[in-house]
């Protein structure tokens, strides 16, 4: 959404909110709301912010902090998740399908 609104592909640039002085409080401000709720969410945002602070990276742009690590990190366990489900029917006609593990018991 924010890299089609820089297209041109919506009437407002959401993108260009990212440059903002006010976005970093915007930012805190919503950590602080939805803190109760998801501590998890909370403390991502503000980690985001401290990075974005410092800065780690050469971007100027709160968005890039923000989206893209989130993003990032939801792909990772996404793809780390599916390829379990691929290698489970795998194991499971390695092992005959018993279930049992393939490797010798421990002594």
């Amino acid at each position: 959404m924010l890299y089609g609104s820089t297209l041109g592909y919506l009437p407002l640039d959401l993108y260009r909110i990212g440059f903002s002085p006010w976005a970093p409080a915007a930012l805190v401000i919503v950590a602080i709301a939805v803190a109760p709720r998801s501590p998890a969410i909370a403390i991502t945002a503000l980690i985001a912010l401290v990075a974005y602070d410092i800065p780690i990276f050469r971007l100027v742009n709160l968005f890039d902090y923000v989206v893209d690590a989130i993003l990032g990190i939801v792909a990772c366990g996404w793809l780390v998740l599916r390829g379990g489900q691929a290698l489970l029917p795998v194991l499971s006609r390695r092992n005959g399908g018993t279930g049992k593990s393939a490797c010798p018991p421990q002594s």
